[in-house]
């Protein structure tokens, strides 16, 4: 005959696998990284000028220094505490970005080219700064907000707009896009690339920005 297990010994034994899987979301939760640098944007351009990509990190707490550049979002632990994700490649956020719409560009047969900058809150001295070399356009995508939040819910946090300006620094057309997207749990983070893929379409294919890149 079976032994009958006592109640304080469930409830033991209830407690034994809920610290279990608490420390081992603790440790998935650890050290995570994204990518960003390879993810291919259905940019619908032509185009026949040579056009450079500046992407600027407006995030407040990444020019405040409270977070480093390549900070893209959190990853929380069993108990909710929160751990900093950051870009695969380690390189900046605004770099990653930046390499994506320029590989995204060069597969539609266009001159493309990255333009490096630093965060910066000020747009306006941050576009008199830019090294635009050769380039008749310029492709500058402000981030005011990029941050995914997950744990045992998925929040997507984005603010972000774009200018296309001309070799004089007249601004051609303009555009932004703002979301905040929530869901349930996706602790590998598998919904993350869709949406950023996403937002940056839907901001680089509005009708006046692909207009002024041609």
């Amino acid at each position: 005959m079976g032994r009958v297990r006592e109640v304080g010994e469930f409830s033991s034994i209830k407690l034994f696998f809920v610290l279990c899987l608490g420390l081992l979301v603790s440790a998935c939760a650890v050290g995570q990284k994204k990518d960003y640098r390879n993810q291919a944007i259905d940019i619908n351009a032509t185009s026949t000028q040579t056009i450079g990509v500046a992407v600027l990190d407006q995030r407040t707490y990444v020019v405040s220094g409270d977070k480093t550049p390549d900070f893209v979002g959190l990853r929380r632990g069993g108990y909710n505490n929160p751990f900093d994700v950051l870009t695969e490649s380690g390189e900046p956020l605004a770099d990653d970005v930046a390499f994506s719409i320029v590989t995204s560009l060069s597969a539609q047969n266009i001159n493309a080219s990255i333009l490096r900058t630093t965060p910066n809150s000020n747009r306006s001295s941050a576009k008199e700064a830019l090294p635009r070399l050769d380039s008749t356009r310029v492709l500058m995508v402000y981030l005011t907000e990029w941050k995914s939040d997950n744990g045992y819910s998925l929040r997507i946090l984005y603010d972000l707009s774009a200018e296309v300006l001309d070799e004089n620094g007249n601004v051609l057309a303009s555009s932004e896009v703002a979301d905040t997207r929530a869901s349930g749990p996706d602790f590998g983070g598998d919904t993350i690339p869709p949406v950023f893929q996403g937002a940056l379409k839907e901001l680089i294919n509005d009708p006046n920005v692909l207009e002024a890149l041609k």
